[in-house]
């Protein structure tokens, strides 16, 4: 076991679009044989895996109808649509997630076209820092704080999270040294230019650079997690370069 804790990028989430396609990705995990962690977090359903290199990955998808996440600064819990408690961590009710699942169907098939990333977490040394710097500077609300658990959770529209904050490397946990292996960058994606131009003044002023990327500016958080900010238009003019030239 590795002895040195970095602030590193903790997990990707792929976000599927209901619990078919969730049942479908565990059932194909299941027939690989390879290691996972259903987990019910009652607003979602879950599978946690490592990628062979060690990333983490979450494929989940939504679940609201089971009710939803409560933060007050110092915790995280659930609430079920009975009203009773949870502490949202609990294992995931397998067998009936199977259950939607017929012979016929084709575990081989691609993911579902809708599918996408749900959200990010991100190591930090401090969620003070990190809160501050994804809420004032590039514009997220902060959804929620959870001190005891370790974690800050920041959000566009309504949206329970997507970045999440945690220091469950250590507070004051080093940066990761420049060859660490993780994500390289993640890009946050503007509705327009006049969206953009706001952000990279409040950006400049604050002292931090960014420099031209080939999908729009690079720049790194106080903790040296690489970022790209670009807009719609810029992003999916990328993204349709990318899949030409595959």
């Amino acid at each position: 076991m590795c002895t040195h804790r970095h602030a590193l990028p903790s997990h990707v989430t792929i976000l599927v679009p209901n619990r078919y396609e969730l049942a479908r990705a565990l059932a194909r995990l299941f027939r690989a044989r390879y290691p996972n962690a259903p987990t019910d977090h009652i607003m979602t359903k879950a599978i946690y895996l490592d990628d062979p290199e060690g990333n983490g990955i979450e494929i989940y998808c939504e679940s609201p109808e089971d009710d939803v996440f409560v933060m007050n600064d110092d915790i995280f819990f659930a609430r079920r649509a009975d009203g009773s408690l949870s502490n949202g961590c609990e294992p995931l009710d397998v067998a009936a997630l199977l259950r939607l699942l017929s012979p016929t169907d084709d575990l081989a098939a691609p993911m579902a076209a809708t599918t996408g990333i749900g959200h990010i977490h991100l190591h930090v040394a401090d969620i003070n820092v990190a809160g501050d710097f994804y809420h004032r500077l590039t514009g997220f609300d902060i959804q929620g704080v959870m001190r005891r658990f370790q974690m800050a959770m920041v959000s566009a529209g309504g949206y329970h999270h997507h970045i999440g904050l945690n220091t469950w490397q250590g507070e004051g946990a080093p940066l990761a040294p420049p060859d660490a292996l993780g994500l390289q960058w993640f890009s946050i994606v503007v509705p327009d230019q006049s969206a953009l131009e706001p952000i990279l003044a409040r950006l400049h002023e604050a002292g931090i650079i960014s420099e031209a990327h080939p999908v729009g500016w690079l720049l790194h958080d106080p903790f040296h997690n690489r970022i790209v900010l670009t807009t719609r238009e810029q992003f999916l003019a990328s993204a349709s370069h990318s899949s030409n030239q595959t």
